[in-house]
């Protein structure tokens, strides 16, 4: 009988710990994700796991880390967070001394945390869609620079460009937790890029946040994740920290198979978590705020945010670096506070915007043509959650029904417009790059299908917060197609004149075009788009391209 009772305690006790090693709390903390066999962890650190199958076996790993702790007491020091879950579930070990843990975790006196949007920076590959991390808020008003970030980042070197996007998109960097002064975020995005900042406090209970804090310490000095730049990026690892603090909370169970950084604050936002906003404008957006200034104190604090914002991207020369030297003194002179005038918040609050996908239906004179784009906005749409006269279009899809024939008409890889105006401030020039496998209206064939390459750069004016021109000096290329064998190139001379009100924008789209087998090309398009809610939009439209006219009236649905 006492034989029976022994193999029966060890029988439930492999049974419950089974159960565990299937539950959220362990898969969350060991970042597994379900596969089509099992159970594969994202974390690619031999470190992280006690168990040699541990990245693939949640039941092995937790029987090794449940030995581990067991019969190496100090292993706690690098796992405390697996310590504190498995004490939870009732286990017991060994007390240890960890000074090391205890000294860090003392010096970050944590209340609460904030996720933090970054918003987009069109000329950086890697921050294109924007940027997301958490901020640790310590106690005290008035001391936010002194508090600390949580960032997840590729660690890439000195790529950039080609190599970056490639590695980036086929998983070749190795992705890093880390841990500095918001400061120095501050300074790198809301400086020196140009950024604005969006910081929301996120509703987490205080034994979620010393949760967090524990794994932090646990993955930061004992993993890498493999990164990618549509998966498993800065805005999924958050995500995933926090399903790790809080197991109750699901943000990834019905997330896209890819998550983007605005995806990131909609969904805290739909789970109920996010408080209030704060906007911290960028060092750009306050010198534009100040263009009004009037009296000689007003333009000395507006001379010398010029040169600061100057001095941040290199370009003062000796004699600006001097006279900036000598207006410092001057104003210090004057106890006078700064002029500061007030900044309304920006129309890029992420929470506020469209859904990041869209799926299309056009009814044209003579075709009917069905779209989805992966992500996430272009010109025509609704600029609230979004920079203003932005476009960022990833895999971009089309199919066109005319007459009794259904064909492709678009498959578009990447489509981006970055409409930089003019400020006074330095010549940063406007842009835009499409790469696609397309019938190009302008050869008037409907059989064709070929890659093409469209750039090109230029100079943009605002003349008010809702009408912008842009003027581009570009080039079209084109790969082998039916009608056209070889590589074919063209110059263009491209215009956009565009309009705003409330939920309607109007875009006059206007091009030349030499050098591709035809004496003259020239393609014009005007659109109008109305808004009916963050979910819905319609779409007028009419062309003119090589001689024919188009249509079509597009029904549009974000989500």
């Amino acid at each position: 009988m006492i034989l029976f009772i022994f193999f029966l305690g060890l029988f439930q006790a492999a049974r419950a710990n089974n159960d565990f090693s299937n539950s959220s709390a362990w898969l969350n903390l060991l970042h597994y994700q379900k596969t089509l066999t099992g159970f594969k962890s994202e974390a690619d650190g031999k470190g992280f796991f006690f168990s040699p199958n541990g990245k693939f076996s949640p039941s092995e790993e937790l029987a090794a880390s449940i030995k581990a702790l067991t019969q190496v007491p100090l292993n706690a020091c690098k796992f405390p967070a697996r310590r504190k879950l498995l004490e939870k579930q009732g286990h017991t070990f060994p007390q240890v001394s960890c000074p090391d843990y205890e000294n860090w975790r003392k010096g970050l006196p944590i209340s609460h945390l904030s996720i933090i949007f970054a918003t987009a920076y069109p000329n950086n590959p890697a921050s294109m869609f924007g940027h997301t991390f958490l901020r640790l808020n310590g106690p005290g008003e008035g001391r936010d620079l002194l508090d600390y970030a949580v960032n997840f980042a590729a660690t890439t070197g000195t790529a950039g460009g080609v190599e970056f996007a490639v590695f980036g998109v086929f998983g070749g960097y190795q992705g890093h937790y880390s841990l500095a002064p918001y400061f120095i975020k501050v300074n790198e995005y809301n400086h020196g890029e140009a950024r604005d900042l969006w910081e929301y406090p996120l509703k987490l209970s205080p034994e979620a946040i010393d949760m967090l804090l524990a794994h932090l310490w646990e993955i930061e000095s004992t993993t890498y994740f493999d990164y990618y730049f549509f998966d498993e990026n800065c805005s999924w690892q958050i995500l995933r920290m926090i399903e790790a603090a809080d197991p109750t909370i699901k943000l990834t169970r019905d997330s896209s198979f890819y998550v983007i950084p605005g995806d990131t604050i909609q969904i805290f936002s739909q789970n109920g978590l996010l408080a209030k906003p704060k906007f911290r404008s960028s060092l750009r957006r306050q010198y534009r705020a100040m263009r009004n200034a009037k009296t000689p104190k007003e333009k000395i604090d507006k001379k010398l945010l010029y040169y600061r914002l100057k001095d941040r991207v290199g370009k003062n020369n000796p004699e600006a670096k001097k006279d900036y030297h000598n207006t410092l003194i001057k104003r210090a002179q004057d106890s006078t506070p700064v002029y500061a005038p007030p900044i309304p918040e920006a129309y890029n609050r992420p929470d506020l915007g469209h859904g990041l996908r869209r799926v299309t239906f056009t009814q044209g004179d003579g075709f009917r043509r069905l779209g989805l784009k992966l992500a996430q906005h272009d010109l025509l749409d609704n600029d609230k959650g979004h920079e203003p006269w932005s476009a960022l279009d990833v895999l971009r899809i089309s199919a066109e029904e005319r007459g009794d024939k259904i064909f492709l008409r678009d498959l578009t890889v990447v489509d981006v417009t970055s409409l930089h105006a003019w400020d006074g401030l330095d010549f940063e020039p406007s842009w835009y790059l499409k790469v696609s496998a397309q019938r190009p209206r302008e050869f008037n064939c409907e059989k064709c299908f070929i890659g093409t390459l469209n750039v090109g750069l230029g100079q943009t004016l605002n003349f008010s917060d809702h009408i912008i021109t842009a003027l581009f000096l570009g080039s079209r290329f084109y790969g082998q197609g039916e009608k056209h064998a070889g590589i074919n190139a063209g110059m263009t001379l491209r215009s956009l004149i565009g309009a705003s009100y409330e939920n309607w924008k109007v875009l006059l789209d206007l091009e030349r075009v030499w050098g591709i087998g035809y004496d003259e090309i020239y393609l014009g398009e005007l659109s109008l788009s109305w808004s009916l809610s963050l979910s819905w939009a319609i779409k007028a439209h009419g062309a003119k391209f090589y001689g024919k006219d188009e249509t079509g009236l597009t029904l549009l649905y974000y989500y």
